[in-house]
């Protein structure tokens, strides 16, 4: 039950403006979420390090997503009931300890250990963290919230790779270049919780808000609303879908950009995934006036191009391929997500936000781990080509059948107004 310490605690660290609450909100999103990817770069270093296979490579890999799961399985419902700001915080102390996995990294074992601890603050952070910077823009606009959200979002997945590739490729101090990268985002979530602390306002209702003792720990489950369920369910099959596509290239870039070029240097295998996430990141800075419903059947269509021209790199070790291939899968990221980030931001009723937007990242996420852990595992058997091959194939004929639903008539209102 609410009691005066909660509603105190609703009033605090309220000394900074409305617009800048708003802007610190997504600068903790940016300052958690970079950490997320930060390890990417290392992967082919890791690789030849504890000798493993593509398939368990790619499985550390998605074990990250594993975890983002199941902390959207409770990060939407505990923030619902205790409020944005602890479930934030708490998931910034969870990624100090993913990193310290990292640092001490000696096997496989520990590892998986960072990936997973990483996945799950992620997923804690997600949802929270998006509902609040939703709830605090100043004007009450949802639709900027949500694309504030969505960009700060893909921004911190890009600036991850790029963070660490620069630092392992110049070390400030050359003795610990595996380990400063996490070091240096030690310091960001410092400053995140400082944040959290000082410069944000509870969003959370009071009459929502209960003590620890009152709170049902039990993990929510991938439902919504009725009222909004299947236009949620069309926006989130298109964010699965574009997540897919980008998830294969934050796997398996680097490796595909070092052989096309022929270069070992991980600051180039990184530069693969910073080109899309960055290309997606300048198309929802460029077009966020763009209709939500048209912003996804962009991203949709051109999801089958980008998987084409990543069958070609790998075949071909094509230098045009690759970089067409990152733009266009940038491309598609960018208008993908961008449209059903809004359609899902002004669907999610106020009182259930924080829940439904961890209803729609879980989806997201599963898009990033399931299908690069089924080419994963299919390249260890089939090979790397008609894995990717029969992927390309699967999303393209989804994608297709979304972008035939979303052009119904009856689709425009309920999509494009929500």
């Amino acid at each position: 039950m609410p009691s005066s310490r909660i509603s105190r605690s609703q009033n605090r660290a309220t000394w900074l403006s409305p617009q800048g609450q708003y802007l610190a909100a997504a600068l903790v999103l940016f300052f958690v979420l970079f950490g997320g990817n930060l390890p990417t770069p290392l992967y082919p270093a890791w690789q030849q390090q504890f000798g493993l296979s593509t398939g368990t490579i790619t499985a550390v890999y998605a074990v990250y997503p594993a975890g983002v799961v199941l902390g959207l399985l409770f990060g939407g419902r505990l923030a619902d009931q205790l409020g944005r700001r602890p479930i934030v915080a708490l998931a910034a102390l969870a990624s100090v300890l993913a990193e310290a996995c990292f640092i001490m990294a000696g096997s496989v074992g520990l590892l998986f250990a960072g990936r997973l601890i990483n996945g799950c603050a992620i997923g804690l952070l997600s949802g929270p963290a998006v509902a609040a910077i939703a709830e605090l823009n100043p004007q009450g606009d949802r639709k900027k919230g949500a694309w504030l959200g969505a960009l700060t979002t893909v921004t911190a997945i890009a600036f991850g790779p790029l963070l660490a590739a620069l630092l392992v490729r110049f070390p400030p101090v050359p003795v610990m270049k595996s380990s400063f990268p996490f070091l240096v985002h030690i310091v960001a979530l410092a400053t995140a919780l400082i944040l959290v602390a000082t410069c944000l306002r509870e969003t959370t209702p009071a009459s929502n808000l209960r003590s620890w003792r009152d709170v049902s720990v039990v993990p929510q489950g991938i439902t919504v609303p009725l009222e909004i369920r299947n236009r949620f369910w069309l926006a989130a099959a298109v964010a699965f879908l574009v997540w897919a596509c980008t998830g294969l290239w934050l796997a398996l870039g680097p490796s595909l950009v070092m052989k096309a070029v022929g270069s070992s240097d991980r600051l180039v295998g990184g530069l693969a995934v910073v080109a899309v996430l960055g290309t997606a990141g300048a198309v929802q800075i460029l077009g966020r006036m763009m209709d939500a419903r048209n912003s996804m059947i962009i991203g949709l269509l051109l999801l089958p191009l980008g998987l084409l021209l990543i069958v070609a790199t790998i075949l071909l070790q094509s230098r045009a391929s690759l970089v067409l291939g990152c733009v266009i899968t940038g491309g598609a990221q960018g208008f993908g997500w961008m449209g059903s980030s809004e359609s899902i931001g002004r669907l999610a009723p106020p009182e259930q936000r924080a829940s439904v937007m961890s209803a729609f990242y879980i989806v997201a996420y599963a898009g990033v781990a399931l299908p690069v852990l089924a080419v994963g595992v299919g390249a260890d058997w089939v090979g790397l080509p008609t894995a990717v091959s029969t992927l390309a194939v699967a999303v393209t004929v989804t994608a297709l059948s979304l972008v035939t639903r979303l052009l119904r008539p009856h689709r425009v209102s309920t999509i494009s107004g929500a």
